[in-house]
């Protein structure tokens, strides 16, 4: 084999691996506890959510050459995983930052950062949350497709209308 035959397996098998620990660790994590819960296991679990969809398009280049460079459907799922991927980081932070000035008894604990972790992030924000994000990439792929796939347009309105009604609820 030549050396790029190997990168390429190589790849394939490293792209498989990260996909399947990730989906491995969310059921598991699913089965042992609550963490819709606990806003510590909300943000882990969002996080790898999105790490596991970043990674999607780089398994369908490799194994069925849709990639970004050949593909507007793909750069936009890019754009829009990668970028929601800083959002997530950033609330870890404050959810840890949180915790960490609860845990010590600081009196600033609740006045500086009352509006994160557990009060922003319900579960219901969460579901409203993912149910967005599909929204915006079943619109995106919508668009590029041909009428004929117009039913994709429907179920992205579908789930933007079923996140925003769990939020409201």
């Amino acid at each position: 084999m030549s050396q790029d035959q190997w990168i390429i397996l190589l790849f394939k098998i490293v792209l498989v691996a990260d996909l399947v620990c990730l989906a491995g660790f969310v059921a598991v994590y699913t089965r042992l506890a609550p963490w819709w819960r606990n806003p510590i296991g909300r943000t882990l679990v969002i996080k790898d959510l999105l790490l596991a969809a970043a990674l999607t398009p780089s398994i369908l280049s490799i194994f069925v050459h849709f990639n970004r460079l050949t593909s507007h459907i793909a750069a936009w799922a890019d754009v829009i995983t990668f970028g929601a991927i800083a959002p997530v980081m950033i609330w870890r932070i404050a959810v840890w930052v949180k915790i960490h000035r609860a845990k010590r008894g600081t009196a600033e604990a609740a006045e500086d950062i009352p509006q994160l972790g557990r009060s922003v992030m319900s579960t219901k924000t969460v579901i409203a949350v993912v149910c967005f994000i599909v929204a915006v990439v079943l619109g995106v792929v919508a668009a590029f497709v041909p009428p004929a796939h117009g039913r994709l347009i429907a179920l992205a309105i579908a789930a933007l209308g079923l996140g925003l009604a769990v939020q409201a609820s």
